[in-house]
């Protein structure tokens, strides 16, 4: 990236996108962060997380111009968010997966590439040091020759997001991208 990042978008304002906010804010205290998401943000949120601004409009979004955005809102928004901010040359980090569907996910690749956008998915377990370590010690074969690998993982929606009701949120609706092949997709990428 050739500029300097002065001002981040972040797509959504849920449980991630406001921990995006909340990271964002702790590492880089004085850059703008701008939240876009269907609704306003009330003041307090504004005031508490210390938004530059909220806004509702995808156009308006880019007429503040950010250098990067974080898009974290429902999967089945990804591509066609992410397709309006690459075009216009804004570098991307897409919450996983990159979306609900194919459709569209090589159009996107392909404006990335034509408008030297960075485009990132967030798989951040593949950054954990244990995996490191575990896919380390698969390459050395010191474990010798994997044949097959076994992974469990689930989640019982009332307790993963307590302060809302399970049955609107994103995990329990497939028409919004959720279900556990999306949802838990952490481990198909490890």
């Amino acid at each position: 990236m050739d500029r300097p990042i002065k001002t981040v978008l972040v797509v959504g304002f849920g449980s991630i996108g406001r921990r995006h906010v909340r990271v964002i804010r702790s590492l880089f205290p004085s850059i703008n962060i701008i939240v876009l998401r269907h609704k306003q943000c009330n003041s307090n949120d504004i005031k508490l997380l210390g938004l530059y601004k909220c806004v509702i409009s995808i156009n308006h979004a880019i007429e503040l111009n950010p250098q990067v955005a974080v898009i974290s809102n429902p999967a089945s928004k990804h591509i066609e968010i992410a397709k309006k901010l690459a075009n216009k040359g804004i570098n991307l980090l897409i919450e996983k997966p990159i979306s609900d569907s194919p459709k569209g996910v090589k159009e996107l690749i392909d404006i990335c590439y034509q408008n030297k956008v960075i485009l990132m998915t967030g798989y951040n377990l593949r950054f954990l040091p244990s995996l490191i370590e575990f896919k380390k010690q698969i390459h050395s074969r010191k474990i010798g020759k994997i044949y097959s690998v076994r992974s469990e993982i689930g989640q019982y929606l009332p307790n993963w997001r307590p302060e809302i009701d399970y049955r609107c949120s994103v995990s329990a609706q497939k028409s919004l991208g959720g279900g556990a092949l999306l949802e838990l997709s952490h481990e198909i990428d490890y």
